[in-house]
Order: C-alpha cells, then sequence, then structure tokens
C-alpha cells in the first residue's frame, strides 16, 4: 500500500466512534450475509461492494450494518472526494 492508499485508510478509519471501531474489529467475516454492503480497507479504490461468496480477510472491511447511516455517509463521500470512480454500490 503506498502512502496516498495509507492516508486513505487512517481517513476513513478516524471517521469511526469508539462503538464502531469495536464493532468493526470484531466482526467475524464468516458472519456476513450474501449482499451485505462494505468497503475494503485495503481496496478502497473499489468503492463500496457487496458479499458475493468471496472469503474476506478478518479487520479489511467496514460493512455498512456495523457503523451509523450517518458515518456511512461520510465514508461515502471520503471515497468520492478521492477519486474512487463508484463510490457506492448502483
Amino acid at each position: 500500500m503506498n502512502k496516498p492508499e495509507l492516508a486513505r485508510r487512517e481517513q476513513v478509519l478516524e471517521l469511526l466512534t469508539d462503538e464502531e471501531t469495536a464493532l468493526v474489529s470484531r466482526s467475524e467475516p464468516s458472519a456476513v450475509n450474501e449482499g451485505d454492503e462494505y468497503v475494503d480497507l485495503d481496496r478502497l479504490d473499489a468503492g463500496v461492494q457487496r458479499v458475493d461468496g468471496v472469503p474476506l480477510a478478518k479487520g479489511s472491511a467496514i460493512f455498512r450494518r456495523l457503523v451509523h447511516d450517518d458515518t456511512w455517509r461520510r465514508i461515502i463521500s471520503v471515497l468520492a472526494a478521492n477519486g474512487t470512480e463508484r463510490p457506492w454500490v448502483s
């Protein structure tokens, strides 16, 4: 990961409340449902993605259902401001 990617990752993580950080860090990839929306901290350039059966690495994803709506909107704003072509799921 290069410096701009690390900076963007930090920017996204700073948006999380302490409660959200705890939920995200304890989330188990096996406990997700098909179609759940998430952002992959290792691939923020991919924007918002949906679970499609491919296993995710623990701790690499922020699932929409684990954060407040306002936090999710701010995450989308960060992705859009940093040039992600499709920061949201269509």
